[in-house]
């Protein structure tokens, strides 16, 4: 990964209508989900962490996301 900011920008645009915060990376609020990505520190790599109230709605979401930034 060799501009981060700019994955994290597209991220932040494509989720726009829904609630961010980008105190450590960005995370993004999706109703009973939500989804964290952050630059690692130490390694050229987002790391995304994400939960939601279903397996489901957990993958459909890591989909879109992984999607986003690959």
């Amino acid at each position: 990964m060799s501009d981060k900011s700019a994955v994290l920008k597209k991220l932040a645009l494509a989720f726009k209508e829904n609630k961010q915060d980008d105190l450590d990376g960005l995370t993004v609020y999706l109703g009973s989900a939500w989804f964290n990505v952050r630059p690692s520190n130490t390694e050229p790599l987002l790391r995304l962490n994400a939960e939601a109230k279903t397996a489901a709605e957990l993958k459909q979401m890591v989909a879109k996301v992984t999607d986003l930034i690959n």
